[in-house]
Parts: C-alpha cells; structure tokens; sequence
C-alpha cells in the first residue's frame, strides 16, 4: 500500500479490516516508517479496507481512507481453494500430466515464476507446505 505524503511527516499508522468493517475495530499497525509498507499474513481472496493517519510531531491526522484492495493469488494454491496443501500438489501434477483438472489457477501454480507449470513448480509447493503455508 503506497500513498502520498502531505507535508513533513515521517511515519503514520495504518488501520485495515475485511472491507466494510469499522474504521477504529480493525488492526492497527502503530509507526510505520515504510511508505509503500507491505502487509504480511492476509488471507488471499479476501477483500480488505485500509485507513492511513499522519503523525506530525506530537498531533496526529484525520485518517484517510478508505483504500480497498486484495490478494489475489497464493503461491502453491493451485487449485484456488485459499490454502496450499496436499491437494495443490496433485491439481500441479495432473495438470502438467495434461488431466486439465478445474479450477487450477496457474498463477498461483507457477510458484517459481518461470513461466510454466513444472515438476520444480510441485517441489516449491512442498517447500511451501513444509514450511508451514509461509
């Protein structure tokens, strides 16, 4: 998420929660130095809403906002069921056997990013499970 500066702040805090959820009842990241800052730990396919507030010294900003935004795709899920498991592995692997198996979602497939959908793509997406899902 990336906004723009509006004098001489130098961090903000961010509040952010499913879409439509209060302003004040999300989660909020408190001295953020990083604009653009990256979220971490959102589940994909869901759509969230995001206010940024200003600190200026001692006083603080209006919040601003809302931006509306969500992750689209998951590294492994290659059948886009919003989790990488065991399940992705045989989607990858009936896909590369030309089984055309549905839903496959071949961004999320092609964990490595070479532009196809091979047997290393099948072994990150252990690596991804084994690691816990990160």
């Amino acid at each position: 998420m990336q906004w723009i500066r509006n004098g001489i702040e130098t961090a903000w805090n961010i509040d952010y929660g499913p879409t439509g959820y209060t302003q004040g009842a999300g989660t909020t990241i408190q001295i953020v130095v990083n604009n653009p800052y990256t979220f971490t730990g959102l589940s994909p396919y869901i759509t969230y809403d995001a206010y940024v507030q200003a600190l200026c010294g001692q006083m603080l900003s209006n919040w601003a906002g809302p931006v509306t935004f969500s992750i689209t795709s998951l590294s492994g899920d290659a059948n886009c069921d919003g989790v990488v498991n065991v399940l992705d592995i045989i989607t990858m692997i009936n896909y590369i056997m030309t089984f055309n198996p549905t839903p496959f979602c071949l961004a999320n497939a092609d964990v490595n990013g070479d532009g196809a959908v091979n047997v290393l793509d099948v072994i990150g997406t252990i690596n991804i499970i084994m690691a816990g899902g990160k």
